[in-house]
């Protein structure tokens, strides 16, 4: 709807959250999760809190777009949050 020039900022944001998971990574946090399982576990029920919270606002929405205010742009931070808790 707005363009390639509106779209590079979230482009760019994924790719350098991205970047960042893979350097975490590879500096070790993955070893991390593997040794503390319950960490891991923690992380996991961080995502189901965060899965209900989106469900329960999409069921408390009005639903309609009539009169509604333009989405706002993502830009590069809403781009490297998006790509950050993404499943």
């Amino acid at each position: 709807r707005h363009g390639l020039a509106a779209a590079w900022p979230i482009v760019l944001g994924a790719c350098a959250a991205v970047a960042a998971l893979v350097l975490l990574l590879g500096l070790g946090l993955g070893e991390l999760l593997r040794r503390h399982p319950l960490l891991q576990q923690g992380l996991a029920w961080l995502g189901v809190g965060w899965l209900s919270y989106l469900a329960w606002s999409l069921f408390r929405s009005a639903g309609g777009i009539d009169g509604a205010e333009p989405p706002r742009r993502l830009g590069v931070l809403g781009g490297a949050a998006l790509q950050l808790v993404n499943p």
